[in-house]
């Protein structure tokens, strides 16, 4: 089998991937440099599903700080950036339920101040709550993956490079997410 030059890492990914394996092995300074490269990501990744930039900001700090109590758990250094992003990705979602559970819906509470129609908004404010328990009960990469293409609009390629895995298992869990989201939602 002859590698192809696309297939060869690319100059960053080997440096983060170096950096990766200084941080797994305790380095203070390489958790400095994974948390500025990758701080911003983070972020991106959670804003959607926490809807909030304080909690985004929140839940990314503690996203590294978990990475770096857990980095001996970091089997590949190469998928840091998609390992500490699961980290971040699965504490917005439990964030989200928490906060769903015990507060309303402020995009909900303005909509049914600024239009007439009571009901509508009740009931769209309810499906909206039910598609974010249905994109929970997902696997984390197929929430991942829904998340990714359908908030922030990303291509199978851009989800597959985020999160270290190919354009084709994108495509796929993102098939099967979307199934399991109609079977969950029209029954």
């Amino acid at each position: 089998m002859t590698t192809t030059i696309t297939q060869l890492p690319s100059p960053e990914r080997l440096q983060l991937s170096r950096i990766a394996e200084r941080f797994r092995d305790g380095d203070r300074l390489a958790y400095a440099a994974l948390y500025e490269r990758l701080w911003s990501a983070v972020y991106k990744a959670v804003l959607g599903i926490v809807r909030s930039s304080a909690d985004a900001e929140d839940v990314a700090q503690w996203a590294f700080i978990r990475a770096w109590e857990a980095r001996e758990r970091l089997r590949t250094p190469a998928s840091v950036r998609a390992w500490i992003v699961r980290i971040a990705r699965n504490r917005a979602r439990s964030l989200f339920l928490i906060q769903k559970r015990y507060y309303h819906d402020p995009e909900a509470i303005d909509a049914l101040r600024d239009e007439g129609d009571v009901h509508a908004e009740v009931v769209r404010a309810e499906e909206r709550g039910a598609l974010y328990e249905a994109i929970a009960s997902l696997s984390p990469r197929q929430s991942e993956v829904v998340q990714l293409r359908v908030e922030r609009g990303l291509s199978f390629k851009e989800i597959g490079e985020e999160l270290g895995c190919s354009c084709v298992s994108a495509r796929v869990n993102y098939s099967y997410g979307v199934s399991r989201l109609k079977e969950r939602l029209v029954a």
